[in-house]
């Protein structure tokens, strides 16, 4: 451990090590030694992070989060290099393609919450709404919303009658800000 964080404490520039490589390699070594009973992937993944931020630039993702999405991989990738030669270029490369699908996820939902910052403030800044069709047009915009938009749905999560979930409806899609599908 002593020899891990002597060269874990060493600036990037003093190393000579990319961040990113720096970061693949700190985190393999830190859960690879393992020097805790509990909490070594958690403090690994922390490490990764950290050393990420040192270029002082604000980082807009999360290796550590990216890694837990991707957790069936990280594992079976770890096993495969803690228990096969001392080669870590297959890791370097999984990790540094991981790292790009988290930057990538990251622009994805930077341009969601532009899109959404749009529509609220660009295209329906004047639009008066009530707060049923605020808030039920708040969860259809956001990424989770599952199926189609129903009235019983509406209804349901508005907890409002059928009819008043149907006329909160008819006046959105008549301003043109609900499609209605021709399927219904």
């Amino acid at each position: 451990m002593n020899r891990f964080f002597h060269w874990f404490n060493r600036s990037a520039k003093d190393s000579g090590i990319e961040l990113a490589l720096k970061s693949a390699i700190s985190h393999l070594y830190f859960v690879t030694i393992h020097p805790f009973d509990d909490g070594n992937g958690r403090l690994s993944r922390i490490l990764a992070d950290m050393i990420l931020s040192q270029d002082g630039n604000d980082r807009l993702f999360s290796m550590s989060a990216q890694l837990l999405i991707e957790r069936k991989d990280y594992y079976a990738m770890l096993e495969k290099t803690q228990s096969g030669s001392t080669d870590i270029t297959e890791w370097l490369d999984w990790y540094l393609g991981c790292m790009a699908r988290a930057i990538e996820s990251s622009l994805c939902q930077i341009e969601r919450t532009q899109s959404i910052r749009r529509f609220w403030e660009e295209a329906h800044r004047r639009t008066v709404l009530n707060e049923r069709q605020k808030n039920m047009l708040s969860r259809v915009l956001d990424s989770s919303w599952q199926g189609k938009l129903t009235t019983s749905k509406w209804a349901k999560i508005c907890k409002c009658s059928q009819d008043t979930a149907t006329r909160d409806i008819k006046a959105l899609t008549s301003r043109g800000i609900l499609k209605k599908e021709e399927a219904g």
